[in-house]
C-alpha cells in the first residue's frame, strides 16, 4: 500500500500534476510514521524502517514540491494548498533532514500561508514551538483549554519550553509518557492518522518525544 502511494505520487509529479503529487507524497509521508511507530518496537527500528521504506528521498521530493507550491502562493493566485502540518517537519527532523524541514518551516511561518491554510488549536502551538526551536528562541507554553483528544497532546508544549529555554525535563518528560500511556488505552477518543496512538490502535513509542529530544541534542 505504501509503495503503491509513492509509485502514484512519483507518477504524478513525472506527468506534471503537481499539486496531486504534493498531496500523494505527504499521504505517503503520514503513512509511513504510522507504519513505523505501529509496527517497530523502538524509534532506533522505527528510524531504520523508514529508511529501508524510502522515507529520505520521499522526503526530499515532497519538500521541493512544497517550496513550489509555497512560492506560488506568495507570487499570486493559489496553484496548489501548502502543507504545513507540523508532522512533518517532525518526520525531517527524526530523519536528520534539515534542508527538508527548513523547506516545511518556512510554510509554517509564511503569513498567506497561514491566511490560507490555517492551523488551530494545539498543532498551531506545537508549529509555533517548533519554529522557537528552529530559531533558537524561546518558547513560552500558553495556558490552552485543550478538549478530547488533544489534552493528551498538551504536554509537548511544555516539552518544547523547557527544550528552548535549556531547563531540566524531568518532570515534563514524566507528564509526557503519562499522556502516552493514557491515550494508547483510551478507546473513547480516534487518532486518525495513527501516528500518537488511541486505545483502538495504540502505538508503540512516542514519535514526538523522540523527535523533539533527538532534534535538540543535535541542535
Amino acid at each position: 500500500m505504501l509503495a503503491t502511494t509513492l509509485s502514484i505520487a512519483r507518477k504524478h509529479q513525472q506527468e506534471g500534476r503537481k499539486p496531486a503529487a504534493l498531496t500523494t507524497f505527504s499521504d505517503f509521508l503520514f503513512g509511513v510514521v504510522s507504519h513505523a511507530v505501529c509496527t517497530t518496537s523502538s524509534a532506533d527500528a522505527g528510524i531504520a524502517l523508514l529508511h529501508d521504506l524510502g522515507v529520505t528521498s520521499a522526503l526530499r521530493e515532497f519538500a521541493a514540491l512544497n517550496g513550489w507550491a509555497l512560492a506560488a502562493l506568495q507570487s499570486g493566485p493559489v496553484k496548489s494548498a501548502v502543507i504545513n502540518d507540523p508532522t512533518l517537519v517532525c518526520l525531517a527532523w527524526f530523519c536528520g533532514e534539515s534542508e527538508c524541514a527548513a523547506v516545511m518551516l518556512e510554510a509554517i511561518r509564511s503569513a498567506n500561508v497561514r491566511r490560507h491554510f490555517p492551523l488551530t488549536g494545539f498543532w498551531q502551538e506545537f508549529a509555533t514551538g517548533l519554529l522557537c526551536l528552529a530559531d533558537h528562541e524561546p518558547y513560552n507554553a500558553p495556558t490552552l483549554k485543550a478538549k478530547g483528544y488533544e489534552r493528551y497532546l498538551m504536554p509537548y508544549l511544555s516539552l518544547i519550553a523547557d527544550l528552548s529555554q535549556n531547563r531540566d525535563t524531568k518532570t515534563v518528560l514524566a507528564e509526557v509518557d503519562q499522556a502516552f500511556q493514557a491515550r494508547n488505552r483510551d478507546k473513547r477518543l480516534l487518532d486518525w492518522r495513527t501516528i500518537d496512538g488511541d486505545g483502538k490502535k495504540p502505538v508503540q513509542w512516542d514519535f514526538r518525544r523522540e523527535t523533539l529530544l533527538r532534534y535538540k541534542g543535535a541542535a
